[in-house]
């Protein structure tokens, strides 16, 4: 009876967070300024909104090591949907996302008026479209974020990287930070790899029900101090995949 209690109380509490700040978020794309006021404004109740899901869905945030400053390419391994809650939390960026993102119960309409490029990974001439946003985006100041194992994971290992999205920073020699992302929960609780990762066949509303009974779970991010860089994206790819293999530690 608790956690049917608790996992109502928190749709409840999302629900009215949402709408409470879906409002500010729509005001803050249409009202005038330069396109990177406008994106520093989305960023800051886009923040405001992961902390407050946060909160709501039980998740204790964590990290460790220096988010990166602006303008900045950040790629992270991938576990499930709360990542870019949980990221968005930390870090003012565009997301790069597949466009199903938009049809995400709670979460989706907000999403739609963020700081979002959505992209169709099954349609190789859908990546010069997604290259031409990254790289006006970067230029006006932002920052980008982007999982380039194209999946989400159990955790149990971080799959070899996609190299499309690193042309930019590869042909444009910019620097990639790196950060991993870790979830637990706590003992009598279902392991995270089933709870929290969202993987496989999957279906994400009986994955999010199932999350929100938890009493909590923790999230953390582990900003990596060296950026990385290459001219060769597959090259790229792999080295940035090798550096975050070499330090993430997998979801039980």
């Amino acid at each position: 009876m608790i956690p049917t209690l608790r996992r109502l109380a928190r749709i409840g509490f999302l629900i009215f967070w949402t709408l409470l700040l879906f409002g500010p978020l729509v005001l803050a794309s249409i009202l005038p300024g330069s396109n990177k006021k406008k994106f520093l404004r989305r960023a800051n109740i886009v923040q405001l909104w992961s902390k407050g899901m946060a909160f709501g869905m039980g998740m204790r945030i964590s990290t460790e090591g220096t988010p990166p400053t602006l303008p900045f390419i950040l790629v992270s391994n991938h576990l499930g949907y709360i990542d870019i809650i949980l990221l968005a939390a930390t870090c003012p960026a565009y997301f790069i996302s597949r466009a199903d993102v938009s049809n995400w119960p709670i979460m989706g309409p907000i999403i739609n008026w963020s700081n979002i490029i959505y992209i169709n990974r099954k349609l190789k001439r859908d990546i010069p479209r997604v290259r031409a946003l990254m790289k006006k985006y970067y230029d006006m100041g932002a920052g980008l974020i982007f999982f380039p194992e194209a999946t989400s994971t159990q955790g149990a290992e971080v799959i070899p990287f996609k190299p499309s999205l690193l042309d930019l920073p590869a042909s444009e020699d910019i620097p990639v930070h790196s950060a991993i992302i870790h979830y637990a929960t706590e003992e009598n609780q279902p392991p995270a790899h089933q709870a929290i990762c969202w993987w496989g066949d999957m279906e994400f509303a009986p994955h999010m029900s199932d999350l929100l009974s938890l009493p909590h779970f923790n999230a953390k991010v582990t900003f990596l101090d060296q950026t990385t860089r290459g001219q060769d994206r597959k090259e790229l790819a792999t080295t940035l995949h090798q550096k975050i293999s070499s330090q993430f530690v997998a979801v039980e």
